[in-house]
């Protein structure tokens, strides 16, 4: 593990899962709505009720409130997998 940003985070932590894959954690920013909205719409509805227990696949504007919480005092956190050219959240 390296305390090394792996992007513009000042935060982000870097882990090496091998076989050319890197898991990213770093805390959300105002650019993560779209990546946040990708997310949920790559979901199934079965993937979606059984990690939310509901089928919801919100709008960007939530997205936007979402991965923005940090400016409002609260803190969010986003894990993603790099793969070459993929990620996946």
């Amino acid at each position: 593990m390296t305390n090394k940003p792996t992007s513009d985070h000042d935060e982000a932590e870097s882990i090496d899962l091998g076989a050319g894959r890197r898991l990213e954690i770093r805390p959300s920013t105002a650019g993560d709505a779209e990546l946040l909205r990708d997310f949920y719409e790559q979901q199934s509805i079965e993937d979606l009720r059984r990690r939310f227990f509901r089928v919801y696949k919100p709008p960007i504007e939530w997205c936007q409130e979402w991965a923005t919480v940090g400016d409002r005092g609260g803190y969010a956190v986003l894990a993603i997998i790099h793969d070459g050219h993929d990620h996946t959240m």
